[in-house]
């Protein structure tokens, strides 16, 4: 019996015209999955920890106060690795770090992004550091406060005649007090270690110039007393300038400069750093800010950063080649472009496993290749389409997504399955008698079994596709984007996948030339030893139930034993 009109499933009249007009249905399919693929660039491919953050008023803050107090940069970390038996006992790991830093700070690619994030010096490592600490603290480097205080003594002691030329004399002595500004590249360059086991023993002593300092202050301070007017307004600029000089070398005295060079070196060798350390990290500031770079948007300046990375990496070989050293250099821009396109390789690889998998399952049940490759093919297209709409509506991927291709290839396969064989069943139906073979069928009864198996397949999957959609936007509903995303993917590709099965996949049946497989193989149900078993259990309902109620104690046990919780790392590919 017909169904009345007003029950009839939307989707029965573009399944009975693509049964009779099938060249048109195909081309506007493909035309149309083409067109919408090609947005698929449009995604956004988001492996931070961001990705995986609640949408709630602490995220929101959190966003706020990152947009607000943080500034858009990407810290690039040279990985030093020593000759397998040197240590920072000796002065030629120095002089590798010190190229290191050097050549990072004078690299063509990035100097012109440095963002002065370490005391406005885009770079930070142990030789700046230890340069730094020489120059500032170290007494035994000390070789320019005798000076000074030999300047100050003499202007103590000038009298009348000579003290003009002696306070210009000392003021000109002045410039040599070192600054206490960052160390520069020429510095690092022209550096020598010296003994480094001498200098390694101040620092970790704590020593420092304090004395020596403090004691020019005090005889700055003095050089005015029991002096007339006119005396004290000539040496005045002097101790103006000196103080000026002295002031900050003082407040250096009290910072402790070793704390960032231990931060540089692996934590396990804390106990005996100069010995044991056999890594050492040397970072430079870059800034990210997409303007910047030339561009407009934060995914494409994040593959021109990780490009710098690589070149930089590239640069510091030749250092690394010469000393006998490892040097690695990454960034987060690197380890994001890098974790996207590990992650576009490995959706292809298990997508690709997925297809042979379920390829082998639909051929022993198709006993035709021809078949099986038309349903899988177009279960493929409809994830293409997927995903070229994820790209319009830019939804961001992450790790979690890699699932969605397989879960979609799953699901689409059994819907062409059942397509399929009941259209054989529906021919078969139709005019057995005297025919072997589905090639032994004429058109006209093809066609009629392809419309009434369609459209009767698709009355029991439009309630199952939808039930499912609505099942997966429910993750809407979830505070975690993510989640969000997951399920709208899901559901817009069960869309795709349904609508391709009941339109694209009968037009296909209908032009392709009918194969000779043999009647009985082509629609053949076997009952399994299984199957008769689990049938005969429906006869014993209370053993079925007790039996069920038994299994549920150790898997009770189980959940119970669940862990709940989430670490972002581990959504990360480890070989990045």
């Amino acid at each position: 019996m017909r169904r009345s009109r007003a029950m009839r499933n939307p989707f029965d009249k573009l399944s009975e015209t693509s049964v009779d007009r099938p060249k048109a249905t195909i081309a506007l399919a493909v035309i149309g999955i083409l067109a919408l693929s090609s947005f698929a660039r449009f995604i956004v491919f988001d492996n931070s920890e961001d990705a995986f953050y609640p949408q709630n008023q602490t995220t929101d803050l959190l966003y706020e106060v990152e947009d607000t107090y943080t500034v858009d940069i990407d810290l690039l970390r040279a990985i030093v690795r020593l000759e397998t038996g040197a240590s920072l006992t000796d002065a030629s790991s120095w002089e590798l770090l010190a190229q290191t830093e050097h050549q990072m700070i004078t690299n063509p690619g990035t100097v012109e992004h440095h963002y002065g994030l370490f005391g406005e010096a885009p770079n930070s490592g142990p030789a700046s550091s230890v340069i730094l600490w020489q120059r500032v603290q170290d007494p035994g480097s000390d070789t320019w406060s005798m000076q000074i205080e030999q300047a100050l003594i003499e202007v103590s002691m000038a009298d009348d005649e000579n003290l003009s030329a002696v306070v210009s004399s000392a003021i000109e002595a002045l410039s040599v007090i070192p600054s206490t500004s960052h160390v520069s590249a020429e510095e690092l360059l022209a550096w020598s270690p010296g003994t480094p086991q001498d200098w390694q023993a101040r620092i970790d002593s704590g020593a420092n110039n304090e004395e020596a300092i403090s004691s020019l202050m005090a005889t700055t301070l003095s050089l005015s007393e029991n002096r007339n007017e006119t005396q004290a307004a000539l040496i005045a600029p002097l101790q103006a300038e000196a103080m000026s000089s002295l002031s900050p070398i003082q407040a250096m005295q009290g910072i402790d400069l070793r704390a960032p060079i231990m931060g540089m070196l692996p934590a396990d060798s804390r106990d005996d750093p100069w010995v044991e350390a056999d890594t050492a990290l040397v970072s430079l500031a870059i800034d990210t800010q997409p303007s910047s770079h030339g561009v407009e948007l934060d995914t494409e300046a994040s593959p021109i950063i990780s490009d710098l990375t690589v070149e930089l990496d590239d640069s510091l070989q030749g250092i690394a080649d010469a000393s006998g050293a490892t040097i690695t250099v990454f960034g987060f821009s690197r380890f994001a472009e890098e974790q996207a396109g590990n992650l576009g390789a490995e959706i292809g690889i298990l997508t690709s496993a997925s297809v042979i998998i379920l390829g082998i399952i639909l051929w022993r049940q198709f006993r035709s290749v021809r078949d099986t490759s038309v349903v899988i093919l177009l279960t493929l297209l409809a994830i293409g389409a997927t995903y070229g709409v994820s790209g319009i509506m830019r939804m961001e991927f992450n790790g979690a997504m890699n699932s969605i291709p397989i879960l979609l290839l799953a699901i689409g396969v059994d819907y062409g399955l059942h397509v399929v064989l009941r259209y054989r069943e529906e021919l078969v139906k139709e005019d057995a008698d005297g025919k072997t073979t589905m090639a032994d069928f004429t058109a006209e009864a093809r066609a009629r079994a392809l419309k009434t198996g369609t459209v009767l397949t698709s009355a029991a999957l439009v309630v199952a596709i939808f039930t499912d959609m609505v099942g997966f936007l429910s993750f809407r509903l979830s505070a975690q984007n993510f989640l969000v995303v997951f399920g709208t993917v899901i559901a817009i590709g069960l869309f795709f996948i349904y609508l391709l099965s009941v339109t694209a996949l009968p037009a296909l049946l209908t032009i392709l030339k009918p194969q000779k497989i043999a009647l009985e193989r082509s629609v053949k149900v076997e009952e399994s030893e299984f199957s008769k078993w689990s049938g005969q259990q429906a006869l014993n309902p209370m053993t079925v139930i007790v039996v069920a109620l038994l299994l549920s104690i150790p898997i009770g046990a189980g959940v119970s034993q669940l862990e709940i919780g989430f670490d972002f790392r581990d959504q990360l590919d480890d070989e990045v």
